[in-house]
């Protein structure tokens, strides 16, 4: 009987397992430049964001610190006033004290102050009185004074746009010009006035005087009624 003998290996067989090789060999190839490129990049980025959320994240604690420190600054603040409110209420408590104090320690004598105090309110009595019976003296005016009281309106007339200086300077003039027999009857009424005026002065001096030695009186009056 005939045998079958084993088929011979094919030259197909040979090119499969050749094939089969070269795909373990693509697959056991390094990654491409262009892969490894995009894979950094990625990574760069996520370690820039991580970065960003971190100096976002320092930024609000940078933030609450600061506003509280403002809060902690307000409050000392409001301390620091409310003692130097204090401190200035102590303060005046001091002084009324010391005030007080003063006055419980004094001891007037009321028989001198009565005396004074009475001589007090009859000369404000009496200086209201004259003051209301007697004006102030009023001093005379100059003789150029009163011819310009009487020539300034119609001045005034003849130069309606002058001003009070350039008035003025109108009436120096003119008054410069007059003659002595002009300027007679002003420089008259002039000392009448004067006369008048120092009369009234001598008489208030005079006055003045007899108050003052009238208080000299009663005060040496009151010190022989404190010696006795």
């Amino acid at each position: 009987m005939a045998t079958i003998a084993d088929p011979a290996p094919t030259k197909k067989a040979r090119n499969s397992r050749k094939a089969l090789k070269q795909k373990n060999e693509i697959v056991e190839t390094p990654p491409s430049p262009v892969s490894a490129k995009a894979k950094s990049a990625k990574s760069f980025e996520q370690d820039l964001l991580e970065m960003q959320a971190m100096l976002e994240k320092m930024k609000i604690e940078k933030d609450k610190t600061e506003e509280l420190l403002k809060e902690k600054d307000e409050i000392l603040r409001k301390k620091e006033e409310e003692l130097e409110s204090r401190d200035a209420e102590q303060e005046k408590l001091k002084v009324e004290l010391k005030k007080l104090q003063k006055m419980k320690e004094f001891k007037p004598n009321m028989t001198f102050a009565c005396s004074q105090s009475l001589t007090q309110v009859e000369q404000e009595k009496m200086n209201k009185k004259k003051k209301k019976d007697c004006p102030e003296t009023k001093r005379p005016s100059s003789s150029y004074v009163l011819w310009c009281k009487e020539q300034w309106n119609e001045v005034k007339k003849e130069n309606p746009e002058a001003d009070f200086k350039e008035t003025s300077n109108i009436l120096g003039a003119k008054w410069k010009s007059l003659s002595a027999q002009d300027k007679k009857p002003y420089e008259e009424k002039y000392q009448v006035e004067k006369e008048a005026y120092l009369q009234v002065v001598a008489k208030e001096k005079r006055e003045r005087e007899a108050m003052k030695l009238l208080e000299d009186d009663q005060k040496q009056k009151n010190a022989m009624e404190l010696l006795d």
